[in-house]
């Protein structure tokens, strides 16, 4: 074996191991059609720069604040204009997708639901923490949960009346039925604690460089 091809091999064996770690905070699934392709998306930016992304689940509404607490190094991605409430956390200035907000029902509840929002009488259930849900205004009673599954298990028993979320994080079930109307969209950013305010430049160049590659394949 010539030295040159040695070296190589070690270079290739020891990559990972001089990479930089980051621990960025999601509260998250990882087998969502929304997180996946997201964190595949960061996880190859940070390789490109020389870091390696960890991706740390916590529960509801302690992602972000334990972020900004720099806790973890970042925050996944999350809707844009978080910096007035979580002022540690920089926005990279990268849309990485779209996100739609929509009302749920069962499916075999045949009620007309125009005007819903307007009506006192409705439980409206959403995740805790899930900043697109949060800021839609409704006459009924907000009910928050920890998880997705908990807010889906309530609408499916009938113990509430509408589930807000996007289009990707619920799974394909027959027993919902999706109301037509957008509630509200936003873009999604990925965020890193004030600390690392060196790698910007470098981040956004290299996710810059995907999504134009996906453009022009």
């Amino acid at each position: 074996m010539s030295w040159q091809l040695g070296c190589l091999l070690w270079w290739l064996c020891a990559w990972p191991a001089m990479a930089k770690p980051l621990q960025i905070a999601t509260s998250l699934s990882d087998t969502s059609e929304l997180s996946q392709p997201i964190t595949k998306m960061l996880q190859q930016a940070y390789a490109d720069i020389g870091y390696q992304m960890t991706v740390v689940r916590l529960p509801a509404g302690r992602s972000l604040r334990m972020a900004n607490q720099g806790l973890y190094d970042g925050e996944l991605f999350r809707i844009g204009g978080l910096q007035s409430q979580f002022p540690q956390l920089l926005q990279v200035p990268v849309e990485l997708r779209r996100l739609r907000l929509f009302a749920y029902v069962r499916a075999d509840r045949t009620e007309n639901w125009q005007q819903w929002q307007h009506r006192k009488n409705l439980l409206i259930g959403h995740v805790r923490g899930f900043r697109l849900a949060e800021q839609q205004q409704f006459a009924g009673n907000r009910v928050e949960t920890t998880t997705l599954q908990q807010a889906q298990d309530l609408l499916l028993q009938g113990k509430i009346d509408l589930l807000l979320e996007d289009e990707w994080s619920l799974p394909p079930n027959g027993q919902l039925q999706r109301l037509p109307e957008v509630l509200t969209q936003a873009g999604l950013f990925h965020y890193l604690h004030i600390r690392h305010q060196a790698l910007m430049p470098a981040l956004t160049q290299a996710l810059q460089r995907q999504l134009q590659t996906k453009k022009n394949p």
